[in-house]
């Protein structure tokens, strides 16, 4: 029966479903994922027929405890994820000599690994976050050809093994909120490395130098760490795009030589001890966002305006008291949250802003906006709330015909402009904990599709 079968697909299998005269020996891809069935399941005496088997997917099977593979040979991918009384990873799984990808992620009572997997050396992705493992084994040639390994949210997990600084395939590593207290490094291993993401390792007081010398690192998430400091040197790291050092509170600066990094597109230092920008940062004509948001920053670096092509700065919660001189440049600016800084005054040259899309003031001293913001065509949403010494909006407010949204809440505003009923792309318009009274003759009629929040005394 169904001899040859080379597909079979079968979410929740029933554990009391035996199949008479089912001989699948032409079975390569298998799924019983959410399934009742464990290891003592008679179902498995057919399936291990099933010598050509080279995908295996049991995720989410709640009585799984273990599984013998022995007869597996061909086997390339395993799939036990989110297999929550999973125990062990079968000794037998040390024969899997095919096995390219293995993926026990969710697994959260899984706390050993057999010495057999740090042997197998086909192994390309190897998937153990979210588990209870405390070790990785590693003997010989074993995992020498990983290109992934997901370790995220091992809490349990002190260490690399020694063996991870010599991998030379290794694309992404991923040990978020470990335990781990360094990064393994020797010779030419990590060289390929893209990833390297070890957010929230709070055992780890300092990144090692051999970070420097990842010539294809893409990504370096090193958020909520003890780092004081970020070791790049004039020429390392050329390839870097994201550097994400968000909540690294004893990071008070940066590197002179981050300048270098002339493919870094995004720059996060939010709720970082960061105090000041070196002058270089403003040659990375490649960075496009940058977050410095609940960050103890004053002022920008010199040369800032340089950074035409950014879009997005977010400099809200930080130390900044003045608006910074945009005249004439950042031309590609589409997002500016200065929310919650000392900022009283609005320069008259906001007008240059022409690709401005939203921008956040909300919470500062300001009284008055310049007449020039009525030239910023593109703006959908103006966010004001908690400007409480904000009296009145100037009529040029009514030709941001691309306005979508405006926030007015907790102002001084007294009234609305007339010309604003000229606005046809309003939808959001919160005026609450205003001294507003009424609005303009006929607002309702000439905007219908305004949504207006307003406590009406």
């Amino acid at each position: 029966m169904l001899s040859e079968l080379g597909w079979l697909h079968w979410e929740r299998c029933p554990s009391n479903f035996v199949a008479a005269n089912f001989h699948p020996k032409q079975l390569v891809v298998l799924n019983l994922s959410r399934s009742e069935i464990s290891e003592d399941w008679r179902g498995w005496g057919p399936i291990k027929m099933a010598a050509k088997l080279k995908v295996l997917n049991l995720s989410s099977c709640p009585f799984l405890r273990t599984l013998d593979l022995s007869t597996f040979e061909s086997l390339e991918i395993l799939i036990l994820e989110k297999c929550e009384n999973l125990e062990e990873i079968h000794p037998s799984t040390r024969d899997s000599k095919s096995l390219i990808s293995l993926n026990v992620s969710g697994c959260r009572r899984l706390e050993k690994l057999p010495i057999g997997v740090g042997k197998l050396e086909e192994l390309k992705e190897f998937l153990i976050n979210d588990t209870a493992v405390q070790e990785i084994p590693m003997s010989g040639d074993g995992l020498m050809k990983l290109e992934t390994l997901n370790a995220l949210c091992c809490g349990r997990l002190e260490k690399l093994p020694a063996g991870v600084g010599r991998m030379e395939n290794l694309r992404e590593l991923l040990i978020n909120d470990t335990s781990i207290r360094n990064i393994p490094m020797s010779g030419r291993g990590l060289k390929k490395l893209k990833t390297l993401s070890n957010s929230g390792c709070r055992s780890l007081e300092k990144l090692s130098t051999g970070v420097d010398s990842m010539h294809e690192l893409r990504e370096l998430l090193i958020n909520d760490i003890a780092i004081q400091e970020i070791p790049i040197s004039k020429c390392g790291l050329q390839k870097l795009e994201t550097l994400c050092a968000s909540y690294c509170e004893d990071l008070a600066q940066l590197p002179i030589h981050v300048a270098p990094l002339k493919s870094l597109t995004k720059l996060d230092l939010s709720h970082s001890g960061i105090e000041e920008l070196p002058y270089t940062i403003s040659f990375n004509e490649s960075l496009i966002q940058l977050d410095l948001s609940y960050s103890w920053i004053e002022k920008l670096p010199t040369f800032y305006y340089k950074l035409s092509p950014l879009t997005q700065l977010d400099l809200s919660h930080s130390g900044i008291r003045q608006f910074p001189n945009f005249e004439g440049y950042m031309r590609s600016l589409t997002q500016l949250d200065l929310s919650h800084t000392g900022i009283e005054e609005l320069p008259k040259s906001m007008d240059s802003l022409k690709a401005l899309t939203h921008l956040n003031l909300s919470y500062l001293g300001i009284k008055q906006l310049p007449q020039s913001m009525g030239d910023l065509m593109s703006l959908q949403h103006l966010l004001l709330q908690g400007c409480y010494l904000l009296r009145h909006l100037l009529d040029s407010i009514e030709r941001l015909t691309s306005l979508t949204k405006l926030d007015l809440q907790s102002t001084g505003i007294v009234g609305l402009p007339h010309g604003m009923r000229n606005m046809k792309n309003l939808k959001i318009l919160d005026i609450c904990g205003t001294n507003i009274t009424r609005l303009p003759d006929r607002f309702s009629f000439a905007l219908p599709d305004l949504k207006i929040s307003w406590e009406q005394m």
